[in-house]
């Protein structure tokens, strides 16, 4: 579908008012989506992702699967930037521990364990 085509269509919706739109908040917000909700990487790909975010946003610039992978290993290592000054702060011995699995209804992987004590 063209974006002219899309225009046509969406000459029915609802027109608002003059707003700001900054892509990078939008990227932002669809890596944090994807964590979320545990979605796959190639939906920023899907023709049907990407009428959808145009007939929401006609400013919206696509991405790819690389950049949104980008986008979403940058916010882990701020997240991790912010846990790590929070342990500083605490006093004693921390154990972090994580357990993941592969349910039956996803593709074979095994059963991850792992355990981390972080000792000052």
């Amino acid at each position: 579908m063209s974006n002219s085509d899309r225009n046509v269509m969406g000459s029915s919706c609802l027109t608002l008012t003059t707003q700001h739109f900054d892509n990078d908040c939008f990227k932002s917000e669809l890596a944090r989506m994807i964590v979320m909700h545990d979605y796959p990487l190639s939906m920023v790909e899907h023709e049907g992702f990407i009428d959808f975010c145009l007939s929401l946003q006609p400013l919206f610039k696509t991405v790819s699967r690389k950049t949104i992978r980008g986008d979403i290993v940058r916010m882990y290592e701020e997240e991790k930037a912010k846990v790590m000054k929070l342990l500083t702060t605490i006093m004693g011995k921390v154990a972090i521990t994580l357990d993941m699995w592969t349910a039956t209804n996803q593709k074979k992987g095994g059963l991850y364990d792992c355990h981390d004590t972080l000792h000052r």
